[in-house]
């Protein structure tokens, strides 16, 4: 049975004799014979004489002379001649020839250079089977399914490269190894080997908050608890919960669940359900929407949604009764090395969403339409850049605006900023608007992937139209900095941040730990 580890690093040995330089190059799985008649000062160029092909039967001696830079007649180059046997490698590896060996032989040095390049190709391998090392808890089925491989079919090395790559992004291995094949003569057939070592996948967090009391108001805690779920029973199927607490009257509760590849088809169907409730208003969201990933890091989603917004006593005098539908698009690229503690690449989310709510009056309210249409639009994009070794520099920014045929837009319906997730040094949702912006700046040494201590200065800016007031605007700027270390008992991640006007000790406390499990 033949094996194949993959590419060898290349590497180089070589020796002269009288004016010429004779050199084994060590390149994927061949053992090249390299002459240069560069040697000596003064000595002229050595140029390709003649060279003949033998062993190929896939190709033509006419259509591999002619794929290459090395002609007859044209000085010889030894890194053109590299560059040349490798494309002619990666040829045979992706047609089907991934134990192809490439030698040249038999040189001649008279009045130039003459060589024969002797191919083996080996056998066409068909891979007709995957075997799985390292599961404990995945299904090996979810996991050959990830590799979207059609068996049997012809070894294609670019299909293999993309492999491990669509492993890793499932997130549920915290590491894979490059894909071995091996054939075995007597079936005259392939066996891809796939090695994974699996990732702990259900998570469980939680954030403690806490606001320093100002002029007429007392400080108060802010918190989350968040589980997820993300390889149930090892198929795959993901389920999150989701609780959190921004102020004294303000709390969300969210539940949601994917399933993965219905009907065997790389598609996912999930749904979510919401509560909110805050001064002013009641609202229960639920959604069901579907993703197909559109490459290994692109992938888009199409949802549709119910809601109802209930006013309290505080909202009913300036907001109406309302329930309606909603239809949203999403498209997002992620190309982060590691999304937990990314060290480079980019993030990118762009949305719109179209709403219709039908209103009603309430005793103190009585909407200027019984039928509002809006639009809401979000753009996201973060870039990680790695300046030199463990230091990494990150920008993004974001966002939002909504549009409405109605002359004053509810406040159930305005996009908010503020707090650990949008701009840090303020309260969670202190701003609310028809359009907001923001741009997070952040410096950060990462000295493992679990590992961050960062500094970061954040700008937003947010636009409404209220009542009384007419339009108004504002930019607002907060900093500070933050740590993350590894413990025994999960992540333990601090941060603490100043916005406009806060003395030293008057900044924002967000204290969170992650568990996994």
């Amino acid at each position: 049975m033949l094996k194949r580890d993959g590419k060898l690093e290349p590497s180089a040995q070589s020796f002269s004799y009288k004016r010429f330089v004779v050199g084994f190059l060590l390149a994927g799985s061949c053992l090249l014979l390299v002459v240069d008649g560069r040697a000596g000062e003064g000595s002229s160029q050595l140029r390709v004489r003649r060279i003949h092909v033998e062993g190929n039967h896939l190709l033509s001696e006419e259509e591999i002379l002619s794929s290459l830079n090395t002609q007859p007649g044209k000085p010889f180059r030894e890194s053109v001649f590299e560059r040349d046997v490798e494309r002619l490698l990666a040829f045979y590896e992706n047609n089907g020839y991934p134990f192809c060996q490439i030698k040249p032989r038999d040189f001649l040095i008279n009045g130039g250079v003459s060589f024969v390049l002797e191919i083996r190709e080996g056998p066409l391998v068909t891979i007709d089977s995957i075997r799985v090392i390292g599961n404990r808890i995945t299904k090996r089925d979810v996991i050959v399914r990830e590799l979207r491989l059609r068996l049997p079919s012809i070894y294609d090395q670019r299909v293999i490269d993309r492999v491990q790559n669509r492993l890793n992004r499932t997130g549920l291995f915290e590491k894979t190894l490059p894909p071995q094949i091996y054939y075995d003569a007597e079936r005259q057939t392939g066996i891809l080997v796939v090695q994974v070592h699996e990732a702990k996948t259900n998570r469980v967090g939680g954030v403690v908050g806490y606001v320093p009391a100002t002029s007429g108001q007392k400080g108060y805690l802010t918190g989350l608890v968040d589980l997820s779920f993300q390889n149930i029973l090892g198929t795959g199927r993901r389920a999150e919960a989701r609780w959190s607490r921004e102020g004294p009257s303000a709390s969300e509760l969210r539940l949601s669940y994917r399933e993965p590849w219905v009907f065997g088809f790389p598609v996912d169907i999930g749904g979510s359900l919401s509560q909110r409730q805050q001064v002013g208003f009641t609202r229960t969201h639920t959604e069901v929407f579907l993703m197909l990933p559109i490459s290994p890091v692109l992938s888009g989603e199409v949802s549709i949604g119910w809601e109802r917004v209930i006013p309290d006593s505080a909202g009913g005098e300036s907001m109406a009764k309302s329930k309606g539908l909603s239809g949203e698009v999403r498209v997002r690229l992620d190309t982060r090395d590691h999304p937990a503690n990314p060290t480079s690449g980019v993030f990118s989310k762009v949305s719109v969403k179209f709403k219709s709510r039908r209103s009603f009056p309430t005793y103190g309210f009585v909407p200027d339409k019984k039928i509002a249409r809006s639009l809401r639009y979000r753009v996201d994009i973060e870039k990680f850049f790695r300046i030199t070794g463990s230091q990494v520099f990150s920008l993004g920014v974001h966002w939002a605006k909504v549009e409405s045929d109605q002359r004053l837009i509810p406040l159930s319906e305005k996009l908010v900023m503020g707090g650990s997730r949008s701009l840090r040094g303020y309260r969670e949702r202190q701003f609310t608007g028809q359009e907001v912006a923001w741009a997070n700046t952040e410096y950060a040494l990462v000295p493992s992937e679990g590992s961050r201590l960062f500094g970061f200065v954040d700008v937003g800016y947010y636009s409404d139209r209220k009542v009384k007031m007419g339009r108004v605007s504002s930019v607002k700027v907060g900093y500070g900095v933050g740590v993350r270390v590894e413990s025994r008992i999960g992540s333990v991640e601090v941060d603490y941040g100043l916005g406009e006007g806060d003395g030293p000790l008057e900044g924002k406390i967000h204290f969170g730990v992650i568990n996994r499990f």
